[in-house]
């Protein structure tokens, strides 16, 4: 059976990115629909925090149903958008484009992370074998726990394991789960310290594939500085903020807060007259919560820049006050979302709803094309396999030719469609582009297209196809041009004189080809290889006949001299 050849070179541009040098910064990525390039600033610039967001959160729906919006130019892999606090430039934010960690197992010239890998399930543990089992933590599921045993909730349950019905995503733990008189359910779940977006999105999607609603509660919350993961949690609940809070939770852990550098727990607005949830939870026998929820600055909507400028406002709301979304399982008291949309131009609308219908068609990917995700990772597995597969050939391709240069081995000639070329084994060193060729010599083989012309082992041209003919004489090879004129090229294809001669100590006469020059012994040239004969005339002077025929006169410095002078004057 005939073996199937390997082409080196696409062998090697399949795998070179994964012996690259890592850089810094995404700046150009693809459209993974159009395939178009576009810059990543520009997805950037001139956007308010909310659509940042969205596009955070879409990219990350990207990725998680395999969908992807957006990769990089450089790997086609897919890319996230992340947020970062620099402490050193009074807190201000940056953004920028970075790989998933892991990348699907494929390296890239610009990518900075580990290789390990990042999915939902292990953020997911990350998370809960982080901060789950805190003070804090315990105290805020306990006390929730104690007020809706005393209001209208039942079947109330903390830590339940509550198990997807395709077994693909695995099962999840929130923290409380209850049911309302009119048997809707709801999820409970803490926001503290720090949770991941990925972790988030996933409890997002998870409870509203079940048909439960989801309601995110943190233990304190200051409207001057939040981090990052409560921006992931308020952008995709309307801009709503539930505080589930006690006094005690601002106090506490002070010297932990000013350690991380982050802000303290400030209690929010007219702090005299402010009443804590839980103690009014209690008092009226009912869940009370404080909601926050941002509105655009009165009189100044957008800067100069065309950044929406916001601020926060404050409630304390019954859980009934709530509005339940039936579609998206969503709770909140006030539609933020809503009132900056109509601020929005109307191509800004436009670019903003087709985020909106990007991120809700993945979302809809992940909750119902489990078998395309299946089929997914196991084709990344394939991947993974080949891509092991096609190193391991580069790495035997590699010895063969290391042999081949030595000399131990030679490439064979073979033929396709009437043309040849040269391979090691099954891989294709030289493509069979050639009409002739000739077996290899001391590493070089003789080639012919329309003529002749030399070959190293990697098919590099040596000495371009512009001869009648070629023939190798000791170390040296003879060459015939298209004139009919025989000249000497060396192993490195460049042409020597021949024919030389010594004019005078340190200069040689030569010719290449029928043209004639001089140089000197090391091989600088003094006169050009430009004319049909030369010869001494004299001491220190030579003769030379040009292509035309005519007759001058050089020194030999090259400097044609006059001729025929005759004295006008003393």
């Amino acid at each position: 059976m005939e073996k199937k050849l390997i082409y080196v070179n696409e062998l090697k541009n399949q795998i070179e990115d994964s012996d690259n040098e890592t850089q810094l910064t995404i700046n150009l990525l693809i459209d993974a629909d159009t395939r178009d390039k576009e810059e990543a600033a520009k997805l950037i610039q001139g956007k308010d925090e909310a659509r940042l967001f969205s596009i955070r959160h879409t990219l990350l729906l990207a990725q998680k149903s395999h969908n992807y919006k957006y990769t990089c130019a450089f790997c086609d892999q897919p890319v996230r958008l992340i947020c970062r606090r620099l402490y050193d430039k009074k807190k201000e934010e940056t953004w920028f484009f970075a790989h998933f960690k892991g990348n699907n197992g494929v390296d890239c010239p610009i990518k900075t992370e580990t290789k390990q890998e990042s999915t939902s399930e292990a953020d997911e543990k990350w998370s809960i074998s982080t901060f789950a089992e805190s003070e804090l933590h315990k105290d805020l599921i306990n006390r929730l726990m104690e007020i809706l045993k005393n209001s209208s909730f039942h079947n109330i349950y903390t830590k339940p394991i509550i198990q997807d019905s395709t077994n693909f995503y695995g099962g999840r733990r929130p923290d409380v789960i209850a049911m309302t008189g009119d048997e809707k359910i709801v999820i409970f779940e803490f926001q503290l310290f720090k949770t991941l977006a990925n972790v988030i999105l996933s409890r997002n999607i998870f409870y509203r594939k079940k048909g439960h609603f989801l309601i995110w509660l943190f233990p304190y919350f200051s409207t001057l500085n939040q981090k990052t993961c409560e921006k992931d949690i308020y952008y995709t609940h309307r801009r709503n903020v539930f505080v589930f809070d006690r006094k005690e939770y601002y106090e506490q852990d002070q010297k932990q807060f000013k350690i991380r550098g982050v802000a303290m727990p400030q209690l929010p607005f007219d702090a005299e007259n402010y009443k804590f949830a839980q103690e009014e939870s209690l008092n009226q026998g009912r869940l009370m919560l404080n909601c926050y929820w941002q509105v655009p600055q009165k009189g100044e909507e957008k800067g100069k820049d065309g950044i929406f400028r916001m601020t926060w406002k404050h409630k304390l709301v019954a859980f009934e006050e709530l509005t339940w979304d039936e579609n998206t399982y969503e709770l909140y008291y006030h539609d933020s979302d809503k009132d900056f949309y109509e601020l929005l131009s109307d191509e800004e609308k436009k670019e903003y709803d087709a985020w909106i219908e990007e991120k809700e068609r993945r979302i809809n990917m992940i909750s119902d094309n489990v078998k395309i995700i299946v089929q997914y990772h196991e084709k990344q597995k394939r991947d993974s396999e080949a891509l092991k597969a096609r190193k391991e050939k580069m790495l035997r391709f590699r010895k063969l030719y290391e042999q081949a240069l030595e000399g131990k081995i030679e490439p064979e000639v073979f033929e396709k469609d009437g043309l040849y070329g040269f391979r090691i084994d099954e891989f294709v060193t030289v493509r069979p582009i050639y009409k002739v060729v000739e077996t290899y010599r001391d590493g070089l083989a003789f080639v012919k297209l329309k003529y002749w012309g030399c070959i190293d082992l990697s098919g590099k041209k040596v000495i371009n196809c512009q001869y009648q003919k070629l023939d190798f004489v000791g170390n040296l090879i003879k060459a015939c041009d298209k004139k009919g004129k025989w000249g000497v090229l060396n192993l490195q294809g460049e042409v020597l004189p021949s024919s030389e001669s010594v004019l005078s100590e340190g200069l040689l006469k030569g010719e290449k080809f029928g043209r004639w020059g001089v140089y000197t012994p090391d091989g600088s040239i003094v006169i050009p290889f430009d004319y049909a004969e030369i010869e001494l005339a004299g001491d220190n002077l030579l003769k030379a006949r040009n292509r035309e025929g005519r007759y001058g006169v050089l020194n030999f410095q090259g400097e044609v001299l006059p001729s025929s002078e005759s004295v006008l004057s003393e």
